[in-house]
């Protein structure tokens, strides 16, 4: 939790404004997952990897992701698709955790 707390910090944003956690399903039952989910007190959503891939052209296709979890890219189409296909604010990997950042794109009415 320490690492997003920081990265939210430099990048001048209240955890409050954090209102969901998205990801690939196969890590539903992933523990540091849970544990963010919880501490930020908001929802997740998992997206299966045919549903990641049919936007992750639009990033750089890791062969090590892609080759463990089916999809190439999963943190930067994950928070495309929950910001409703928002604008990336920030995105990083350190220490094995990818993180991406997107504001929230609000339905056209």
């Amino acid at each position: 939790m320490s690492a997003v707390t920081v990265i939210f910090y430099r990048l001048n944003i209240s955890l409050n404004c954090i209102y969901k956690v998205t990801t690939i399903d196969i890590k539903k039952d992933e523990g540091c997952i849970l544990k963010i989910v919880e501490y930020l007190n908001v929802p997740v959503k998992f997206y299966s990897a045919d549903e990641l891939k049919a936007v992750e052209n639009i990033y750089p296709i890791s062969n090590f992701v892609k080759k463990t979890v089916v999809v190439g890219s999963v943190a930067r189409p994950s928070a495309y698709l929950g910001s409703n296909r928002g604008k990336e604010i920030y995105y990083t990997i350190n220490d094995g955790v990818t993180l991406a950042v997107y504001r929230k794109e609000e339905k056209s009415q």
